[in-house]
């Protein structure tokens, strides 16, 4: 029985698609957590985690690149926004998949809210 979550096996499939086109996979998230690992397993190119503004900043590929960048779905959805930004401004064919769970947002926003 699979009992991966519905969430997590839409990643997989959004990064075995798109490799399949060739596209670099960038996972925004922790490179430790089993999740990534598992995201990072579907794909059939070479695959960049990137956690903090200093990993996106450093972040070089060919001008010419197509990438696909996916979330961790527990990640932080505004930090996720600022990496994305940080990550388009250096000009790649970026196809941008929001694949944070929408309960973990709803919780980040909660949290915000009551601070």
């Amino acid at each position: 029985m699979d009992a991966t979550c519905p969430f997590v096996k839409k990643i997989h499939r959004i990064v075995e698609e798109e490799s399949k086109k060739g596209k670099h996979i960038i996972i925004i998230g922790d490179a430790n957590p089993p999740e990534v690992h598992g995201i990072k397993g579907w794909s059939k190119t070479e695959v960049t985690i990137i956690k903090t503004e200093e990993e996106a900043q450093r972040f070089e590929l060919s001008h010419n690149a197509d990438i696909c960048i996916v979330s961790q779905t527990t990640f932080n959805y505004n930090k996720f926004k600022y990496l994305v930004e940080i990550i388009s401004e250096k000009s790649y064919d970026i196809f941008v998949v929001n694949t944070i769970c929408n309960a973990t947002k709803e919780r980040q926003s909660e949290a915000r809210a009551i601070a």
